[in-house]
Parts: structure tokens; sequence; C-alpha cells
């Protein structure tokens, strides 16, 4: 399973939803080397921000580096905004960029879990794991982070990656400690256990996240290998029947026909 965009989902939710709420709370320990900047201007910038990751959640990424260039001219030192273009230049391929833009995020507010976070999935994405995991426990570790479980999903997610299923499974623990229903977290379990062919635990989670989740490819392609690993056909094909109504170009769409094509044989 390619993660790269599933990072990015996971990435851009709460960074998102602090911008709306304005800057998030930091410890009185913070270490932040950002010069001030009058009130107008920081405002502009985070207006911009909110703009910029709204157009890079859709995929649009010219427009998304419009706004977010625009939020720097207001705000050079808006670390939501140089996090921002590390995650628009990651999307792009232009890793160099993205890497420089991280760092500088963490310069201006190194006490932002969100930030360690988008730098850790970077890392990841790299190959980096050993560096991954020290920004991303430096995101769950902080107690002014509300979203730790977001940080120690995507480390279980890197984890996995790297190869260290016990450290990948610990993790995603951990994630479903700070929040028992969070919904990705459930989705990795589910995703570990069918791994490792326990059907009727990689079910059970699969239930837990199904009341939280979308109707999506991924969805649909997970829950027909678990009924599938179960023996219940009739569950199997019905997932399999509405994934090729409902996603018929999709990636697991095809897996599924390509699955079907070797039974037959």
């Amino acid at each position: 399973m390619k993660y790269h965009r599933f990072f990015l989902m996971l990435l851009l939710t709460p960074l998102l939803l602090a911008g709306c709420q304005g800057q998030s709370v930091r410890s009185p320990s913070a270490k932040s080397h950002a010069p001030e900047v009058p009130a107008k201007n920081r405002e502009s910038a985070d207006a911009n921000v909110q703009l910029g990751m709204a157009y890079l959640q859709n995929g649009e990424l010219a427009v998304a580096l419009e706004k977010l260039q625009k939020a720097i001219k207001y705000n050079p030192y808006s670390s939501s905004a140089h996090s921002a273009l590390g995650m628009l230049y990651q999307q792009t391929g232009e890793l160099d960029l993205a890497e420089e833009h991280f760092r500088t995020s963490l310069k201006y507010d190194f006490n932002q879990g969100e930030l360690h976070n988008a730098y850790g999935s970077f890392l990841c994405s790299q190959k980096r794991y050993t560096e991954a995991e020290k920004e991303m426990l430096i995101a769950a570790g902080n107690p002014y982070y509300k979203t730790p479980e977001i940080a120690l999903t995507n480390l279980g997610i890197c984890m996995r990656q790297s190869g260290d299923a016990k450290k990948s499974e610990d993790y995603i623990r951990q994630a479903l400690d700070k929040n028992p229903m969070y919904s990705q977290a459930l989705f990795q379990m589910a995703n570990l256990f069918l791994g490792r062919q326990e059907y009727a635990k990689a079910e059970l989670y699969y239930q837990r996240y199904q009341g939280k989740a979308t109707l999506s490819a991924e969805n649909l392609w997970l829950e027909y290998r678990i009924q599938a690993g179960l023996g219940d056909n009739r569950k199997a094909q019905i997932a399999g029947k509405s994934l090729l109504e409902n996603f018929p170009d999709s990636r697991q769409a095809l897996d599924y026909r390509e699955r079907m094509l070797d039974e037959k044989k």
C-alpha cells in the first residue's frame, strides 16, 4: 500500500482546524525565533494559509502555491505557511525545497506538535526512519498538541514501512489509547491483522472503523479482503460489487478484477 496520500490526509486536517481556530496553545517555554509582525499582516497571512491548505487538500497545487507564497509575503515568519509549503513541495517532488520549508517552520515555532508531525512524515517518505521517529515522538509527547493520536498513527504507518511490525503495532495501539475511536488508527489496525491473516481480529477493528468511515475504494477493498479471509463469500461479493460500482477506475478495483481472474484460473 502506498502511504504518501494517506499521510497527507492525516496532516492536512489538524492544520486546517488549527488555522480556523487561530494560533494553537503554546508552552510557556516555546522555542520561537520569529520576529513580531503587525497584527494585520499576521491575519492576512493566516487567511492565505487557510486558502492554500484547502487548495492543497483538493489537489489544486498551482493555486495553493500562489496563496502560500502570498502568506509568506505578508508574514515571512509564519511557521504554518512554511510547513504547508513543505507539504506542497513534497507533493511536487521538490524535496530540497520541501525540507528547507519544514526546517524553517520549526525554526520559527519549535513547540508546535503539528509541525514536527509534518516534518516527521516527510522524513518517513524519504526512508529516514530514525529521524522521522524522533520528530513524531516530539509531536506526540507535546502536552499542548491536541491530537497526539495523529502523530502516533503516522508513526505506526512509518514503522510499518520501515519493516518494524512490532513498533508499528505498538504506536498504533498508543494512538488508540489516546483516542479509542480515532478512525485512521482503527483502519491501520484492521490492515495490520489482515496482513497477519488474523481475519477475526481484523474484522473487529474494521467494524469499529466502519461507523466512522466514509465510502471509499480503500475501505471497500479492505472489507472485501477481510470477508474473503473469513470465508464469508456473500459479504465479500457485496463489498466487491460496491467497489466496482462506486470506484470502477480505482487501483483497488483493478486489484479486485485481477483477483477475480486469478480465482477463475
